[in-house]
């Protein structure tokens, strides 16, 4: 009798929480509906208990919550199975860190890639608004030079003739 239920005791172990929620839930024969009723939450919610797809419980405190009413719905040992709640969700939650590391680095990186963008387009206006000055500073010292060659070297062409005396203009 004893060896029979510790038989029991490590196929249950055996079973992960999710197949004995399940397990016990059907035992019972309550519908998933029925369960998802009694608890006020949705159907999902207790099919993400079933199947331990403990990431789309919302984090592990929700989790924990959902997972220890329903435990205490269906009669089950709570601090056995939310002990093994909660190492089957610190696996998950490792696993899910790792997965997020290559991210957050890639996060880091971008913001370098920003950065450096921007220096770049500030140095590439920098230089055209240099040469643009350059070319105003050559244009008007090209015109000055040009005045003054000619205000030199011809001095009548810009002053008006002065009239000589006798010379009476007859319009």
């Amino acid at each position: 009798m004893v060896e029979e239920q510790d038989k029991l005791d490590n196929e249950e172990q055996a079973l992960g929480v999710g197949q004995q929620l399940q397990r016990a839930r059907e035992d019972k024969k309550i519908t998933i509906e029925q369960a998802a009723s009694d608890l006020k939450v949705t159907k999902e919610i207790i099919t993400y208990l079933e199947s331990e797809q403990w990431h789309r419980l919302y984090g592990r405190t929700y989790a924990r919550g959902y997972l220890a009413n329903y435990l205490k719905y269906l009669g089950l040992p709570q601090n056995v199975l939310l002990a093994t709640f909660s190492l089957d969700y610190q696996e998950h939650d490792d696993i899910f860190k790792r997965n997020l590391l290559p991210v957050e680095s890639k996060g880091k990186h971008r913001g370098l890639y920003i950065i450096l963008s921007v220096f770049l387009i500030l140095l590439i206006v920098t230089a055209y608004v240099y040469s643009s000055s350059q070319e105003i500073s050559n244009n008007v010292s090209e015109n000055t030079s040009k005045d003054a060659a000619t205000a030199v070297f011809s001095p009548t062409e810009r002053l008006p003739q002065p009239l000589v005396n006798d010379e009476v203009e007859v319009s």
